[in-house]
């Protein structure tokens, strides 16, 4: 079909060394304290089954839609053994989403983290912060769905905007102060969650980069960025995770 499926075995947790994957998950989705959690990289995931045609999948565009990620995600929760998965940070997604609005373009490296897990599945805040902004871009395909903006503050990233994407049932309005644990909703379905697989998408913007979208075009800003432009990303775009575990918050 003339798909590239190179993939390496080499992508490891890279928080292994500073807490366990049901501590980073249990942080942003309590109710998995006491499940079982695993690192993936969905990408690599998926040029390994379908270069290996270990299950029956024919058409890798095909993730792209809902149900099938859906089924993809959880054929790979069940290999090991485990309730829910999170991973994604700085991840080249050109061959997971060529079937989207991505496929084709430089586009694909992922900003944020994914939290795989069933919709309804609760949402709290691992920092305290103030939201700043609430919205939805509903029935946008392969969109951001209900989102909540939360301004941060810590001791390793001062001033900067945690992104709660991918939603449903949002429990908090513009002005609120939130404490750590705080309720934010919990996590959509499609297609009301921009038609993804029900999952919580949680990227980091440093304020004034966001400061800058918001005066010209907030909907401009993507969850996803090229690749030839990482260390901008790296450095615009923050890895939440390593900021949640840098320290406490101010």
């Amino acid at each position: 079909m003339g798909y590239s499926v190179q993939f390496s075995m080499t992508s490891q947790n890279p928080y292994a060394h500073l807490a366990t994957p049901v501590a980073i998950l249990a942080a942003f989705l309590p109710e998995y304290r006491e499940q079982s959690v695993a690192y993936i990289d969905l990408d690599q995931e998926a040029r390994r089954v379908f270069s290996t045609n270990e299950e029956p999948y024919t058409d890798p565009s095909r993730l792209a839609e809902a149900a099938e990620c859906n089924d993809f995600v959880h054929m790979l929760h069940s290999k090991r053994g485990v309730s829910a998965s999170f991973g994604g940070y700085l991840e080249d997604r050109a061959f997971l989403w060529h079937g989207t609005y991505l496929g084709g373009s430089e586009k694909t490296l992922h900003l944020g983290i994914d939290f795989n897990v069933p919709s309804g599945s609760l949402v709290t805040t691992p920092l305290a912060g103030r939201v700043i902004r609430v919205d939805n871009d509903h029935p946008e395909r392969w969109g951001w769905g209900p989102r909540v903006f939360l301004e941060i503050e810590t001791q390793e990233t001062p001033r900067s905007v945690l992104i709660f994407a991918h939603l449903a049932q949002v429990s908090v309005q513009v002005g609120d102060n939130l404490s750590i644990g705080t309720r934010i909703g919990v996590v959509g379905a499609p297609p009301e969650n921009g038609d993804w697989f029900p999952h919580l998408h949680v990227q980091q913007v440093r304020r004034a980069v966001f400061d800058t979208y918001l005066q010209t075009d907030i909907w401009n800003l993507d969850g996803y960025g090229t690749r030839r432009a990482i260390d901008r990303l790296r450095h615009d775009f923050p890895d939440p995770i390593l900021t949640l575990l840098a320290g406490d918050t101010r």
